[in-house]
């Protein structure tokens, strides 16, 4: 613990209930990652609906009045 950090039971019982250093920030993701990041998702949420879509059409293939 260093001299100009309060003790914890300033703070209470929990450590959760410690503040965050103000030195702690996120980075900000570069425009390729966001980017990345966006082409997954919709590939797949692309591919989840295409799975339901085709599990739907085989269930109704099998047990519909056709």
């Amino acid at each position: 613990m260093r001299v100009d950090e309060p003790h914890l039971a300033a703070y209470g019982t929990s450590r959760l209930a410690r503040p965050l250093p103000e030195r702690t920030t996120m980075s900000t993701p570069s425009s390729f990652k966001t980017a990345l990041i966006a082409v997954l998702s919709l590939v797949l949420l692309s591919a989840g609906i295409a799975v339901l879509v085709g599990v739907f059409g085989l269930l109704i293939r099998l047990f519909g009045h056709g």
